[in-house]
């Protein structure tokens, strides 16, 4: 069968739609899915599997040069990204090159899909989405951020269930990756589809829990609110700076720099946080701190003066 199309094929494989009528190959023949080169299976293998350092970097720098074949590859190429543990270098000059080339992959995988429109992308992408690798229950933690990851394509198309199915992910999965790559794909929706959604998440009430992961979620969804808003009010993301979890603190510093044309104020609060004394238990690193370096940086590649004088 086509995959694409669930239609019949020929003997040799292609699909009997013809181009003119195939919404992917229509817009890339190259990425409709019947287009996939030999060996996919092997290097998504080679790259979950292989002892050789080298040889799992090779493939997944290899995977992201195919795009027609994202939905066999970006499962794998998100759980490596996390999971390879191969690094090269002593202590503070520790790199991960597997790591950094399954990300480098993702992203390339990215701008190919987004370059080709929602309708080619969508379709490509669409077996990653299916609505039981949306649930926390009896999946891993990679199938449901690549899902999250591919539905970020879906521009117009997305459904109301998957939206709501991204939400819960953001405000109920206690996986941290997972929640990035849900609010990941839904600040790149249409926010006139996405925002009536996330606005619940901006509520009052939702700041008067104690749960860590619905305050996170609280404050990153009210910088998406304001960030479609002429003249955005960051009043209650400040608040946040001072609150007692040091992540909703993170999220605060992190929200704040979406804001560059708020630069003047947000800088000499965000400055400050290089005396915030939050320490991550487990790695001993300072969230915070980290956080405010981040967001200096976005704010001054944005332009701010303030902030290049900052991190001078």
């Amino acid at each position: 069968q086509c995959y694409t199309h669930r239609l019949p094929s020929p003997r040799l494989g292609y699909c009997i739609i013809t181009p003119s009528k195939c919404s992917v190959a229509v817009v890339s023949r190259t990425l409709c899915p019947r287009a996939i080169p030999e060996g996919i299976a092997e290097k998504v293998e080679t790259l979950k599997s292989s002892p050789s350092l080298e040889g799992r970097k090779e493939a997944a720098e290899e995977l992201g040069k195919i795009p027609q074949a994202a939905h066999l590859s970006v499962p794998t190429l998100v759980q490596k990204s996390r999971e390879d543990d191969t690094f090269v270098g002593k202590y503070d000059d520790r790199t991960y090159p597997v790591r950094e080339a399954c990300l480098a992959s993702l992203e390339g995988l990215a701008k190919a899909l987004t370059s080709v429109g929602e309708g080619a992308a969508s379709a490509v992408v669409k077996p990653l989405t299916d609505p039981s690798k949306l649930s926390a229950e009896g999946t891993e933690w990679y199938d449901r951020a690549a899902a999250c990851w591919a539905l970020a394509f879906f521009g117009k198309a997305i459904t109301k269930e998957q939206i709501d199915a991204m939400i819960a992910l953001v405000e109920k999965d206690e996986d941290l990756d997972v929640t990035r790559y849900a609010r990941a794909a839904l600040e790149q929706l249409p926010p006139s589809i996405v925002h009536p959604a996330i606005a619940a998440f901006a509520a009052e009430a939702k700041f008067e829990e104690s749960e860590e992961r619905v305050l996170v979620a609280a404050v990153w969804a009210l910088g998406c609110l304001q960030q479609a808003q002429a003249e955005p009010d960051v009043s209650k993301i400040i608040e946040n700076l001072d609150d007692g979890n040091t992540l909703v603190r993170r999220e605060a510093v992190l929200t704040l720099a979406k804001f560059p044309q708020l630069a003047a104020t947000t800088v000499p609060l965000i400055d400050k946080k290089y005396l915030d004394n939050g320490q991550d238990f487990f790695s001993q690193a300072y969230p915070v701190r980290e956080a405010r370096l981040v967001a200096l940086q976005k704010l001054a590649e944005a332009g701010s003066e303030e902030a290049k004088e900052a991190l001078e």
